[in-house]
């Protein structure tokens, strides 16, 4: 049997980042509030909850000047403070134990990338970074996720919508960036390890 006939067979996992492994709106607001507090309450503007959060680009967040969000996602202030999601970090481990390969699979900006690789490297260094060069590839469909046994999880329609992953998964509460899938579909950790193993994948 030839390496890749290998390859073929061996279970892997692709999975998304920002809004998947990372539960990244809550630092977005964090940080908006500590940049802009003073603003925020001289003008009496609302303070805004992560639930309210529901355009891709952070609308809500009012006194953000244009490229602020953007600067934000390429700072280390970000990666200091971002936080796994619950069960994050202990499902990953579980498959790689299990001889899964783990990719995950992100989009990003040189710098980002960067910084999410030594973010990889220092948390879960057991995990490949697929980086998607938004200066080259506006989507995650040039990536080869063939293979009986792969899984593609991520929280946006668009890119599970777009991938050739024979097994698709959303992840997350619903969102207008997401509310158009029809597939399968877990809201956390909890939920996705359950559905591993009633498919026999754990």
């Amino acid at each position: 049997m030839k390496k890749s006939d290998c390859e073929d067979y061996r279970k892997k996992l692709f999975i998304d980042m920002d809004g998947v492994l990372l539960d990244y709106i809550p630092v977005i607001i964090e940080m908006y509030e500590e940049d802009f507090g003073f603003e925020i309450m001289a003008y009496n503007h609302r303070k805004i909850t992560p639930w309210q959060i529901q355009t891709w680009g952070f609308e809500e967040l009012e006194l953000a000047p244009k490229g602020y969000i953007y600067h934000l996602f390429k700072s280390q202030r970000f990666f200091d403070k971002v936080k796994f999601f619950d069960g994050c970090v202990e499902f990953l481990k579980g498959l790689n134990y299990l001889g899964w390969k783990i990719n995950i699979v992100t989009n990003g900006h040189p710098i980002n990338l960067a910084l999410k690789q030594e973010f990889i490297d220092k948390h879960i260094p057991f995990c490949d970074l697929m980086g998607v060069n938004m200066n080259k590839f506006s989507d995650k469909s040039h990536i080869d996720m063939s293979g009986e046994n792969s899984i593609f999880i991520d929280d946006l329609a668009k890119n599970l919508e777009d991938c050739k992953c024979k097994n698709k998964i959303m992840f997350g509460v619903k969102k207008p960036w997401n509310e158009s899938w029809k597939g399968d579909w877990v809201r956390n950790y909890k939920e996705l390890e359950e559905y591993f193993e009633k498919r026999g994948f754990m």
